[in-house]
């Protein structure tokens, strides 16, 4: 068993599920958030991945590093006022490690 760091809420879900991506955007108006496609890419342009995330895999970061990187104090603060928080998660195993971010199967 291997263990990655996500955002997510009580349900397990990640910051980025459709249904809360309209409400995390306007809460973090930041240029970095506007701006995704430099500072977080998506999976399939992230150097150690370059492909689309699986449908039985989660996004999440190796190490607390890695998320401070991707999401800033601001940014995190903004999402515990979603109810989303820092959180530890127990994987089967990490299927790939890109530069950003990893992708993993719970």
């Amino acid at each position: 068993m291997s263990y990655i760091y996500r955002i997510e809420n009580k349900k397990g879900e990640s910051c980025y599920n459709v249904q809360w991506t309209d409400a995390i955007a306007k809460m973090l108006k930041d240029d970095c958030w506007n701006q995704c496609h430099l500072n977080r890419p998506f999976t399939e342009y992230d150097k150690g991945i370059f492909r689309k995330i699986k449908k039985q895999e989660v996004c999440g970061f190796i190490n607390i590093r890695q998320l401070l990187r991707w999401f800033n104090s601001k940014d995190i603060r903004q999402m515990r006022k979603l109810d989303f928080n820092i959180v530890k998660v127990k994987v089967q195993t990490i299927t790939a490690i890109g530069k950003h971010q990893v992708l993993a199967i719970r």
